[in-house]
């Protein structure tokens, strides 16, 4: 999986650590090379707004690179979404 969004807890743990930035989530999305099975999106709530414009941004450049949401994970006060390849 991506790693952009863990960090170093302690030795041999990891901690989850969301997105909180529309402008970074994006950045991730343009940057990443690989397939879009390794490419997962950890967003904090704060940035799942009741309109759904953030996510909307982040969508477009996902579908931009070809690729399709893969459903999500629901972690405590993010969420991280998954990615393939659009059919």
């Amino acid at each position: 999986m991506f790693g952009w969004f863990k960090s170093k807890v302690s030795a041999g743990h990891n901690k989850t650590v969301p997105i909180k930035s529309l402008a970074e989530a994006i950045r991730l999305v343009e940057e990443f090379e690989g397939e879009p099975t390794d490419f997962t999106l950890a967003i904090d709530d704060s940035l799942n707004d009741f309109v759904g414009a953030n996510m909307a941004l982040i969508t477009d450049g996902i579908l931009k690179r070809g690729w399709q949401p893969n459903g999500f994970i629901q972690g405590q006060g993010y969420r991280t979404y998954l990615y393939k390849e659009s059919l």
